[in-house]
């Protein structure tokens, strides 16, 4: 397995066993010349896994690590490769901004739910839909406390 071949079959001994995921190869800074000058690691799903999983989508289940259709919109964005929860900017039009939230503000709950980590919030709303009501809490720029109740919109796809 190398790197390009995500998504592809893994085969051993002529059948196909997985699906591959992922691979990196690293030449140690320094052309290739052999395969002893790469170090490699794959990763591939065993295809039990990808197969039960599949027939999961196929018969529209829903559970929380399995997603079908757009996703469900707050609307904020927060900084990338942070564990800030403070929103670095509010979508227009967004649930978001109809609550008051406004960049600097830092989300504090969902639904009752801690966020403490951009993370946290990406979990507590992939477990809701377009049009689910959450409450969302969050502290201001000057540390005055919010709360609102928001009906989120249907988001992009990823």
């Amino acid at each position: 397995m190398q790197a390009g071949d995500s998504g592809g079959p893994l085969y051993a001994d002529g059948a196909v066993i997985g699906i591959d995921t992922a691979a990196s190869t690293s030449g140690r800074g320094r052309v290739a010349t052999t395969a002893a000058d790469t170090e490699s690691a794959g990763f591939a799903i065993p295809l039990t896994t990808a197969t039960a999983i599949a027939g999961r989508i196929v018969a529209g289940e829903q559970s929380s690590t399995i997603h079908q259709g757009n996703p469900a919109f707050l609307g904020v964005q927060l900084p990338d490769g942070t564990d800030d929860t403070a929103v670095s900017g509010v979508v227009r039009g967004s649930p978001a901004a109809a609550a008051g939230l406004r960049a600097g503000d830092t989300i504090t709950a969902v639904d009752g739910v801690p966020i403490d980590h951009p993370d946290a919030l990406s979990d507590a709303l992939a477990g809701h839909r377009p049009q689910d009501r959450v409450t969302v809490g969050w502290t201001d720029a000057a540390g005055a406390s919010h709360t609102a109740t928001v009906t989120l919109t249907t988001g992009p796809a990823d």
